[in-house]
């Protein structure tokens, strides 16, 4: 047994150069934000605190053989999808019937331009027709329930003063 405070015995081979049969990489610069208590060298050693070496020897004396396929593709034609814009055709409807005819109908029609410039694949022009048709159903429902508002006054204003009459 050894005695407490006594070294070790020196190594055979001086630190940095290879056991026999080891083959000895160049030494490579290492990355300046890889360093761990160490330089990490790649293909070279590695340490911290003590020596971790890639590929080749491993400790024990047992040689470690690896190999990796690299498979390169080259990248397809790029795709651009755009979105079909809405054609707001049933508000259209709904808002000529039930709301207010005239405006109603330049509705359906700029949603009927909407459909064929979509179906052609001209999407912008089709976003355009789109955009019209949705302003004008609004502002048909707008000029409808103002006017729907309108006759309702006007019919209990005229009722009331048939049955409260002169």
């Amino acid at each position: 047994m050894e005695q407490a405070g006594q070294n070790p015995p020196p190594y055979s081979n001086p630190p940095g150069q290879p056991y026999p049969g080891q083959h000895q990489y160049p030494a490579q610069q290492a990355y300046p934000d890889k360093q761990y208590g160490g330089q990490q060298q790649y293909g070279g050693q590695q340490q911290y605190g003590g020596q971790q070496q890639y590929g080749g020897q491993q400790p024990g004396g047992a040689v470690m053989q690896s190999s990796s396929t690299v498979v390169v593709t080259q990248p397809g034609p790029a795709v651009v999808t755009t979105v079909r814009p809405p054609d707001y055709m049933v508000a259209s409807i709904m808002t000529c019937l039930f709301c207010f005819w005239p405006t109603g109908l330049v509705a359906i029609y700029f949603s009927i331009q909407s459909q064929q410039a979509a179906n052609a694949g001209d999407m912008g022009t089709a976003a355009q027709m789109s955009n019209n048709a949705r302003n004008l159903n609004i502002g048909t429902f707008v000029v409808g329930f103002i006017w729907i508002a309108i006759v309702i006054i006007v019919v209990a204003v005229g009722a009331a003063s048939v049955t409260y009459g002169n």
